[in-house]
């Protein structure tokens, strides 16, 4: 994946020209000592702030939209190999020479997933209960998936199993009793029901319904689930960042999408709003213009609040897994002698590049630039650049300015999130979905990410 980052040359020329200004006079700087533990201490304290184990604030860093019928699709498949199962009517007594001799059947229809965030998920098998070609009424069988969640590995998971279905008590439609007493009174001789009054066949309807609910679930699971095994499964394993939570969401029912909220113990005051109305647009599109069970891809949204971003920034220059030392020309280097911080905070220049030098012989330094990030997806490449760069803070000797260029920060600053993002893997039933960049921009305070998700054996 090619990546390209735009320059910004009025901070490049400013801190370019001071930097030669301070090469010809660094010599005759006197040390400095004092101002150095100042700045010292200074950094310190950001470095400790920014890997501090705490998230204030509400709502949710990553967000995840992915498409339901990724999710669900197993679970049409499983319905399809539902075997049908049927018995006599029971509780019709003398009514029972009245009605045609015919059993009833039970087919299963679909399965329902509900996810209520980082509590379980519901999951119902809803049947038809027939009469010959005719519906009666239906049923449900209701369980709850247990969802896991591992903060040590960022895996989160649930199984969906036949057994969850063990003792349970079937729920019928709320008109059944209604709707079976109009399909035995359809099936009397004209002649029997003179002396057979609709209130009774009404009664031995509503005892047929309730002599069911004792025995049906036994039937079923009997017949239909014993060899069903596990119907499906849900996985998705975070890369190594650190996690506080996860939690689960169906948005929209079976048309709509899971939304998979993540939080990070990392500082981030400001998350996700709870309505975000850019991603439920964004899964509405996708839902109705592209993108089926069938399909060999899918495509996946993802939001990352601006303040997540920095975090996870300064968290990889923390850990290493991002370049933290430069040198005088912008280079990161493992021996630069300027160090890098991020910061976010709303405005005209939200965007704020901390930069610190205590290795500069004779003198030390800190500065603070902000400048407003730009992001952009263009012919395949991440074009990230800045705009409004301005130097807002200083500290140290007064021409010693031009170190480091903010672009070259921003760009790995937002690459290095995209980076996480592309390495999270979502497992369906036997499925691991590979997911690569398919478009990105900055939307606001959120980082916006779409990822085109691949099956590696074309299942949906």
């Amino acid at each position: 994946m090619n990546i390209s980052h735009r320059r910004s040359p009025p901070l490049r020329r400013a801190w370019g020209e001071a930097a030669l200004l301070a090469v010809a006079l660094l010599s005759t700087q006197p040390a400095c000592g004092p101002q150095c533990s100042v700045i010292q201490g200074e950094h310190d304290a950001f470095r400790a702030e920014s890997v501090a184990k705490r998230s204030t604030g509400r709502g949710a860093h990553i967000r995840i939209g992915i498409p339901m019928h990724v999710i669900t699709h197993p679970l049409d498949a499983a319905v399809a190999r539902m075997k049908t199962a049927s018995m006599d009517m029971p509780g019709l007594g003398d009514l029972a020479k009245y009605v045609p001799a015919s059993k009833i059947g039970f087919k299963a229809r679909k399965i329902q997933l509900t996810l209520d965030r980082d509590d379980a998920a519901k999951v119902a098998i809803d049947f038809d209960v027939t009469q010959g070609r005719k519906t009666l009424f239906g049923l449900s069988l209701s369980a709850r998936a247990p969802i896991t969640y591992t903060p040590s590995t960022g895996k989160m998971r649930f199984s969906i199993r036949a057994d969850l279905f063990d003792k349970v008590q079937p729920r019928f439609d709320t008109d059944a009793v209604e709707r079976l007493t109009d399909h035995l009174f359809d099936q009397l001789p004209s002649l029997a029901r003179a002396f057979v009054p609709r209130g009774e066949v009404s009664r031995l309807a509503k005892r047929a319904v309730d002599l069911l609910a004792g025995s049906a679930y036994d039937l079923l699971r009997r017949e239909v689930l014993s060899d069903m095994g596990e119907l499906t499964s849900f996985s998705v394993n975070m890369p190594d960042v650190p996690i506080s939570s996860m939690s689960l969401t169906s948005i929209g029912g079976l048309d709509g999408f899971v939304r998979l909220d993540t939080r990070l113990d990392l500082p981030v005051e400001h998350g996700l709003p709870d309505d975000d109305a850019e991603l439920d647009a964004a899964m509405a599109a996708l839902a109705h213009g592209q993108g089926t069970a069938g399909d060999l891809s899918e495509t996946f949204e993802v939001s990352v609040s601006t303040e997540a971003v920095i975090a996870l920034a300064n968290w990889g220059f923390a850990k290493g897994k991002l370049p933290k030392t430069y040198d005088d020309k912008g280079l990161a280097t493992q021996d630069g002698a300027f160090e890098v911080g991020a910061g976010w905070h709303s405005g005209d220049r939200p965007l704020k590049v901390n930069l610190w030098s205590m290795k500069t012989e004779g003198a030390c330094l800190s500065m603070q630039a902000g400048a407003l990030p730009s992001v952009d997806w263009k012919a395949g490449k991440l074009e990230v650049g800045v705009t409004q760069a301005m130097i807002e803070q200083f500290n140290g000797p007064l021409l010693l300015r031009a170190l480091v260029e903010v672009t070259n920060i921003t760009h790995g600053v937002f690459d290095f999130t995209k980076t996480i993002s592309t390495k999270t893997e979502l497992a369906v039933g036997g499925d691991t979905w590979k997911v690569a960049l398919a478009n990105a921009h900055l939307d606001g305070e959120v980082f916006r990410i779409r990822l085109k998700a691949t099956s590696p054996n074309g299942k949906g």
